[in-house]
């Protein structure tokens, strides 16, 4: 799962191949798939539509798959979130 945004309740859609941050019900999140490739993870689109930045700190877009380095991102593991309860 990821999460772009704060409230939890944000999750990632795609209207129309366009990648939006948004509070929507969690059926509606975009479901995705990690491929494992040199140097990292692809993550594609049910669609087969690819997650792409042109540089760091890049708008996120999606494109069709293509051999792109732009297409190759690294995950880290942060921990659990902090809660303050």
């Amino acid at each position: 799962m990821i999460h772009l945004a704060y409230p939890p309740a944000a999750g990632i859609v795609v209207p129309e191949d366009k990648v939006c941050v948004n509070s929507v019900p969690r059926s509606a999140w975009a479901q995705f798939t990690f491929e494992r490739v040199i140097g990292g993870v692809k993550i594609l689109s049910d669609k087969g539509l690819a997650l792409r930045a042109g540089h760091r700190g890049a708008q996120i877009e999606l494109v069709a798959l293509k051999p792109e380095f732009q297409e190759t991102w690294t995950l880290e593991y942060v921990g659990p979130s902090e809660t303050t309860e």
